[in-house]
């Protein structure tokens, strides 16, 4: 038997030499540190979880970025990688994300708030791992999906390392301790898995469960804690192991290969179309020489447009990018692309016309106001991608993420719920004076869009109490408003609490 065991050491031991022979310093730094990386792994993952769980806006989401931010620059410094002095944009970019996510009850926002601050920490430590000075916007897309797929070929050392961790530390004589240790490594998350699918199957094995253990529900939550935790864990130790492999090429080649006569033909046709466009939209939206059909106004017009433009405008920005990283240089080329982007600002411009104009009938929804905001960023990249048309060696990927991010904190900050229901209250009361009849909120709009409000909307919406949708919103916020405490706690819900708790006081 111990014959045996030596003979399976010594295999272990030639397979680890081997692994260790193609594995970058980084990743070998990770494994020699285990008791550093897995520890500090494993703090961190119950620090988010006690931050993120059953807790999706609370004040804790800051508290948490900030504590994200600080481990991960301990690892970037244990793996003798220098914090590099242009760090703090992501820094202050990610706190003030984090920040607005407590401020606000809008889960739309909060989702692509979360979002945004994933890509920027994944960012930050791709800047901190490889010289991404002179990357491309293409370049950058290549290194995120490279990293997630590397992170999905990192899984195994979340156990491998543990492992081998226990191997090396182990002292002779104590082989059935360590055998045993690695069946309880693996046992213990194989136990909750089964637990959970079984108390889910069968409600009298869940009984009894209950019974043993006095209260399912906290049973439950136990279990799920300890999931989210190891979860985590093992998201966030793939990610360092990830990075420490250097599955990523940082090199540019230049792709500018392509006869730029192709490019000259085929977007100065689309030029010519695009010209001819925008004349009709410069003459007939600007300067109100354009003649609709009977019985065809405006706002229809005007809704019949906006979502095509602001596709044509996407598909205009991919277009000229395309065109310069892959065509070789060429005058009568960037002559072209010139045209491209002036007529790209004109659709954009008409497709904010069109737009207000639509509002001014139909009034604000979420979706109108993410379409301005869309229109303005794609303003903004235009013109970095104009610059660069004549200027190699403008860095447009961080002007456009610096253009995104800052656009993006602001819609974040600007509440865009108490802004819809600001005005589409206002127009109704102002259109109801202007006809000088009672106010009939029924005539106005879309009444029943104001019940799918968030809390951010209870400031406004409190002024129309009489109001039978705007009883129902705040019937609608009573549950989420209830569960409020030191760890959940959220700005615009408790202000939406205590405006309510005014209500029922009248």
């Amino acid at each position: 038997m111990d014959k045996t065991i030596n003979q399976t050491d010594s295999e272990t031991d030639k397979l680890l030499i081997t692994n260790c022979e193609v594995e970058t310093n980084e990743r070998k730094t990770i494994q020699e540190n285990f008791e550093f990386f897995g520890l500090t792994c494993i703090l961190y993952a119950i620090f988010y979880t006690f931050c993120m769980y059953k807790n999706d806006a609370g004040i804790t989401v800051p508290l948490l970025q900030a504590g994200t931010i600080f481990f991960f620059s301990l690892v970037i410094k244990k793996l003798g990688k220098k914090m590099k002095k242009d760090r703090s944009f992501y820094i202050i970019s990610i706190m003030l994300l984090g920040i607005s996510i407590c401020l606000t009850d809008d889960f739309r926002l909060n989702v692509l708030s979360k979002l945004g601050i994933a890509v920027l920490f994944m960012s930050f430590m791709l800047h901190h791992f490889y010289d991404d000075s002179k990357w491309s916007l293409g370049k950058y897309l290549e290194a995120l999906i490279t990293l997630c797929i590397s992170m999905l070929l990192s899984v195994e050392y979340s156990f491998v390392d543990v492992v081998v961790s226990i191997k090396s530390k182990q002292k002779k004589g104590n082989t059935q301790i360590r055998y045993i240790l690695i069946g309880i490594g693996i046992a213990v998350p194989l136990t909750l898995i089964i637990m959970i699918l079984l108390l889910s199957a069968d409600r009298i094995f869940a009984a009894i469960i209950a019974n043993l253990f006095h209260n399912l529900f906290a049973f439950k939550s136990v279990i799920y804690i300890i999931l989210m935790i190891t979860f985590t864990y093992i998201v966030v130790y793939c990610f360092i192991n990830a990075l420490a492999k250097r599955r990523i090429n940082e090199e540019i080649t230049d792709k500018r290969v392509q006869e730029p006569m192709i490019a000259i033909t085929f977007a100065g046709i689309i030029s010519v179309i695009y010209l001819l466009f925008c004349g009709i939209q410069i003459m007939g939206l600007f300067f109100d020489q354009l003649k609709l059909p009977e019985n065809y106004t405006y706002a229809q017009y005007a809704r019949e447009g906006f979502f095509q433009l602001l596709f044509v405008c996407g598909i205009n920005l991919i277009m000229v990018l395309c065109c310069m990283a892959f065509f070789r240089e060429s005058k009568l080329l960037k002559g072209i692309l010139t045209v491209i982007s002036v007529c790209t600002y004109i659709m954009t411009a008409s497709s904010a016309y069109r737009m207000i104009i639509y509002i001014s009938v139909y009034q604000l929804t979420f979706l109108r106001i993410l379409v301005l905001w869309s229109l303005f960023v794609i303003a903004l990249i235009m013109f970095g991608i104009l610059i660069s048309i004549y200027r190699e060696k403008f860095p447009l990927f961080k002007y456009g993420m610096i253009v995104v991010t800052i656009c993006y904190i602001e819609l974040a900050y600007s509440h865009p719920d108490y802004i819809i229901a600001s005005y589409n209250m206002n127009t109704i009361v102002i259109k109801a004076q202007e006809e000088r009849q009672q106010i009939n909120y029924e005539n106005y709009g879309d009444l029943f869009y104001f019940t799918t409000l968030s809390a951010d909307a209870a400031p406004v919406l409190a002024k129309y109490q009489s109001n039978q949708q705007v009883k129902e919103y705040f019937s609608n916020l009573k549950n989420d408003l209830e569960n409020l405490n030191v760890r959940t706690y959220n700005v615009s819900r408790f202000i939406a609490k205590k405006v309510a708790a005014d209500l029922n006081k009248q």
